[in-house]
Parts: structure tokens; C-alpha cells; sequence
């Protein structure tokens, strides 16, 4: 009987989660998040300025502030990680991969132009983004309940869509786990960014 009210609790506590709905978060002074972001390049192709390394953002005065941290210490950020890093509070008015409110079983769709390493012109891509549950993710930052959104990137002609993997999660105001990989056509990189630290006041 005991085995059988335990299932029936996490039967419901499944059904919660499945039916709540995220709204946007409300961000307050002094909230932070440090990620760790590993970018691998595949193919021969790299980046002057690979998204890699350990990561701050500092909500302060209505504002967003980005560092990056070497040794522990704080250090200016290269401009080109202010875009992924407000993506994972779903703030970069250009990437939206969390477009507030959301619930399992939601999709959009969003194009944005994107230049190719060595080329000289851009070309639209489109991303479509599903919201297909929700699970237990540990990161070093700890244990949440997070929503697991897939990812899928494709250019023009439909061809070699790139894939990802992110989860968000509503106690910390942010993504806590992504991965994306733009190698399917064997050429591209791997990105994998993970929560290490934060304070978000609820």
C-alpha cells in the first residue's frame, strides 16, 4: 500500500509539472548565474573567439552585466558571448528559445540571419523549438526540476539541420544544461554550457 501511495504522488507530481504553465521571470539586483561553456570545433573549422570558459551574469539596475572569469576573478567578457549567455534567460530579443509563457507540449518557430565562418554574406536559418517534458537535471550547481526543450536548426534548403538539447529550469530563471551540435554536415561545433553557480531571488 505504502509502494502504491508513493507511485500515486509521483504520478501527480508528474501531472503538475506537465501542466504548469512557465511564465517570464522577474529578474531582481544582485540575481546572478556563472556557467561553464565548452565549445569544441569539427572539421577544420574555429573561432578567434570560441564561446569557452567560465561565464558571469549580474542583473543589476535594470541591466544585464557579463564577465568572464579566469582564476576565479572577474574580467570583461568578449562581446560575442553577451548573445548566447542572454539567451539562457531568454533575453536576447534575437535568439528565442524560451519565449515566455511555455508549457509541455508547446512549439515555435523563429528565423534569424547567421554568417558563416569564412563566408561573406548570411543566410536565414530557421529554429523550431518543442517542449517535451520535464526531468530531474543535475548540474554543478545542484538538482532541479527542469523543461526539456529540443532544438532544431536549418538553413534555406532544409539540409543538415543542426540539433540541441536545453533545459530550463523556472527556480533558477534560466537554462541549467544545453547542448548543440552544428557538425551534422561534418563540419561545425559542439557547444555544451552548464549552470555552475547563481542566486536568483524569488
Amino acid at each position: 500500500m505504502l509502494s502504491l501511495a508513493i507511485a500515486a504522488l509521483f504520478l501527480l507530481a508528474a501531472l503538475n509539472a506537465f501542466s504548469q504553465e512557465v511564465l517570464a521571470p522577474v529578474f531582481q539586483d544582485g540575481d546572478f548565474w556563472q556557467f561553464k561553456a565548452v565549445e569544441k570545433s569539427v572539421g577544420g573549422i574555429s573561432r578567434s573567439n570560441p564561446f569557452d570558459g567560465i561565464y558571469e551574469l549580474l542583473y543589476s539596475q535594470g541591466d544585464f552585466k557579463v564577465f568572464q572569469l579566469t582564476d576565479g576573478k572577474r574580467g570583461p567578457a568578449d562581446r560575442s558571448a553577451r548573445g548566447p549567455l542572454l539567451a539562457l534567460l531568454g533575453q536576447n530579443p534575437a535568439v528565442k528559445d524560451l519565449k515566455f509563457p511555455f508549457s509541455v507540449g508547446q512549439k515555435w518557430e523563429y528565423t534569424f540571419e547567421f554568417t558563416m565562418i569564412g563566408a561573406r554574406k548570411p543566410f536565414l536559418q530557421t529554429v523550431e523549438i518543442s517542449v517535451t517534458g520535464v526531468e530531474q537535471v543535475a548540474t554543478s550547481a545542484g538538482t532541479f526540476s527542469a523543461f526539456r526543450l529540443g532544438k532544431e536548426e536549418t538553413s534555406r534548403n532544409g539540409l543538415h539541420p543542426w540539433v540541441g538539447t536545453f533545459y530550463y529550469g523556472p527556480e533558477t530563471k534560466s537554462v541549467v544544461k544545453y547542448f548543440f551540435d552544428s557538425t551534422t554536415n561534418g563540419a561545425g561545433t559542439i557547444r555544451e554550457i552548464e549552470l555552475i553557480k547563481f542566486r536568483a531571488t524569488r
